[in-house]
């Protein structure tokens, strides 16, 4: 016995085992909260950082595959959304953390990351206008 797909018309769908019929059930997206900007998205629009402890104190640690152990922050891959966070102490809060949170490895990743996309229309710089009066 096996499952085979219904198509029907205007209908969600489903998958049917003789006379009964299951529909496909979606799962919603993950939303999280970006520590910068307090912005609501989409997880994979994020950055997930944990905290490492460090002979020097604690920092932070991309994690971009979402699997590394332990309490995570999300952020933006965007510059601005990492100074607001580390301006307002945002990590110490999100990560549950009591020393001070070294965010160079973060900064670093995110200035490569950055870089590497190219800008989109809004971030371009506008174009000199090339009228002319005469």
């Amino acid at each position: 016995m096996w499952l085979r797909p219904v198509h029907r018309a205007g209908a969600s769908p489903a998958y049917s085992l003789g006379t009964v019929d299951f529909p496909v059930v979606r799962r919603a997206p993950v939303i999280r909260t970006c520590v910068g900007c307090r912005r609501r998205v989409r997880s994979t629009e994020l950055l997930r950082v944990i905290a490492v402890g460090h002979t020097t104190g604690l920092r932070l640690v991309v994690d971009p595959a979402r699997r590394l152990p332990g309490r995570g922050a999300h952020v933006h891959p965007d510059p601005a959304c990492l100074a607001l966070a580390d301006r307002r102490r945002a990590f110490g809060r999100a990560l549950r953390l009591t020393g001070v949170v070294d965010t160079a490895a973060l900064a670093e990743y995110i200035e490569q990351a950055h870089a590497a996309t190219p800008a989109t229309e809004d971030e371009r710089e506008p174009r000199p206008s090339s009228t002319t009066k005469g």
